[in-house]
């Protein structure tokens, strides 16, 4: 399936490899329980996936009604799962959970150590991810999302609903253990216990560890370094973080000795059953609250401002931050401060200032691949893109598949983009023949771009990529394998000229109708001009350009 001279990838190819018993995506997808038990077997059995990212694209139920909301086990038949990872043969990729949810794992094996979703994840990074409605029973080193994390790993917009874990060492709602490894914009809903080391979000930090961002409203229990974030904190920075689940005999933010420091932290008062907020730090600012409205027992300042409701403070903290990272905001509901939509996203600042919650898991990819053009990097990316932008996400898309900067030698030049911020993009897109003008020697740069323009610029970007001497003088040398692609019914108002380009992107799920009967192509009314019917946002644009990127390696 693809494009070449006469018949380029005519040939059908299977998104989805096999081996044994195992199926897995070979383009790293995973969509079903087969291929997440796959994935497991993979990694276990050595290929780390060390560089590579594996996406998940649907819900996954492995069990049903597994734990009650108290933590305990259901009376029922269950199917044991394996984590991904093991001590021996450690994650090392990414794992982006698209916002996904997990739900039923069951592990309940007095003899097991480094268990969850993934068992052990070194220097890899796990996010948008949620594990809901499981039960994890073992020795030691467990959480919803990972056992151990580890050599730099991170762990990220994760989140536990209602699942159990239960140890006698080192119990965490989100990981087990970190080393080195830092866990932000986290939550946790469900239940942990441990003897020793048990944390509403990591049951024990051992090594320069962070845990910044992150909400826990489980039940912690425990008999030595508990928690309502942290149990053990042997060398961590605890930042940002709230705490309103019950802690019986621990502390309510950090329950270990030795960390580095506690800043901007918040637990609800519940003096019947904590000891204090936390023990050992040598700088702490945690500060309790009560009552509807998460008013503080004590304002707080930040940045010379005092602040009297918990949110309020968490958000000064997420809006002061200069790092790369952009933590989740906060939000209030009912007494409580949240953060924001529940399951949240890793959002880089690099993205944009608004983002849709469907698109930031593609942008955490995107944004990896530095698939993101400098002009529209930090703007409002739910907004339309124009003509111009999309130029800038082609030649982006092509600069990064060939690992060459593209050139504007022997553009042709257009009379009304001199001056324009996306001027050297537009002369680099026409030289390579993705973009050709709009005729009178003119590109109308600010134009919302058509979706029949963007399938055009993109199969054009493609056949490039693949062809280094393709070019719009010898285009119909170069056949488009559009084979067995359901016409759509307002096919009619497709351009001719577009036609090829708009059902090979469709065949290779690049670009999709509007819904499953209509493309919409382009305006056909006033109405549908001033509604956008027929145009794109820039997130959408990013979400196409990184589909491409994903499939590049069947495409050369």
């Amino acid at each position: 399936m693809g494009i070449g001279k006469k018949l380029i990838f005519a040939a059908s190819f299977s998104l989805f490899a096999s081996a044994g018993a195992y199926a897995y995506a070979a383009d790293h997808t995973v969509g079903s329980a087969e291929e997440l038990t796959g994935l497991a077997a993979r990694v276990n059995a050595g290929e780390s996936f060390e560089g590579d990212t594996v996406t998940l694209t649907a819900d996954i139920v492995l069990n049903k009604d597994v734990v009650d909301y108290d933590g305990t086990l259901r009376d029922g038949s269950y199917s044991s799962w394996t984590p991904i990872g093991t001590e021996d043969a450690p994650f090392k990729g990414s794992f982006n959970g698209g916002g996904h949810v997990i739900t039923g794992i069951y592990i309940n094996d007095p003899e097991l150590s480094y268990q969850g979703l993934f068992g052990v994840v070194s220097g890899g990074d796990i996010y948008n991810i949620t594990v809901k409605d499981s039960y994890i029973s073992v020795k030691d080193h467990a959480g919803a999302v990972a056992g151990y994390a580890i050599d730099g790993a991170v762990i990220s917009s994760c989140h536990n609903d209602c699942t159990a874990v239960r140890t006698e060492n080192r119990s965490g709602g989100i990981v087990g253990w970190t080393d080195r490894s830092d866990v932000y914009n986290c939550s946790s809903n469900g239940y942990c216990s441990s003897s020793r080391c048990s944390g509403g979000i990591v049951g024990d930090v051992y090594s320069n560890g962070k845990i910044y961002n992150c909400y826990n409203a489980g039940a912690v229990e425990g008999s030595q370094l508990v928690g309502g974030i942290s149990g053990g904190t042997t060398s961590a920075d605890i930042q940002n973080c709230i705490n309103v689940g019950e802690v019986s005999d621990g502390y309510l933010i950090a329950g270990g000795a030795g960390s580095r420091s506690i800043e901007n932290c918040f637990a609800l008062s519940n003096d019947t059953v904590n000891t204090g907020l936390t023990i050992g730090t040598s700088s702490s600012t945690a500060k309790t609250f009560s009552g509807y409205g998460a008013a503080l027992d004590e304002p707080v300042e930040m940045n010379g401002v005092s602040y009297t409701r918990a949110v309020d403070a968490l958000n000064a903290w997420v809006t002061a931050d200069e790092t790369e990272i952009m933590y989740s905001p906060w939000v209030q509901r009912d007494m409580y401060p949240y953060l924001r939509d529940g399951v949240v996203s890793a959002v880089r600042t690099s993205f944009g200032s608004e983002t849709s919650m469907w698109s930031n898991s593609d942008l955490e990819e995107a944004y990896k691949a530095q698939l993101i053009p400098d002009v529209i990097a930090g703007e409002d990316l739910t907004q339309r893109i124009s003509r111009a932008e999309f130029a800038a996400v082609a030649v982006r898309l092509y600069e990064v598949l060939t690992g060459a900067e593209a050139s504007s030698a022997g553009a042709d030049g257009f009379t009304d983009i001199a001056g324009t911020e996306c001027e050297q993009y537009i002369l680099k897109a026409n030289a390579l023949d993705i973009v050709l003008g709009v005729g009178s020697g003119k590109y109308a740069p600010e134009a919302d771009i058509t979706r029949e323009e963007l399938a055009t610029m993109l199969c054009r970007t493609i056949k490039k990529y693949s062809f280094e001497d393709w070019s719009m003088d010898n285009d119909s040398e170069y056949y488009l394998d559009t084979s067995g692609v359901k016409v759509f019914e307002d096919d009619a108002l497709i351009s001719e000229w577009a036609k090829p380009s708009v059902y090979y992107m469709s065949k290779l799920g690049i670009i999709t109708g509007v819904d499953k009967l209509h493309f919409a192509p382009r305006n056909t009314t006033s109405e549908q001009e001033a509604e956008g019917y027929a145009s794109a946002t820039r997130e959408q644009a990013l979400a196409m350009s990184l589909r491409i990127y994903r499939i590049s390696d069947i495409l050369k």
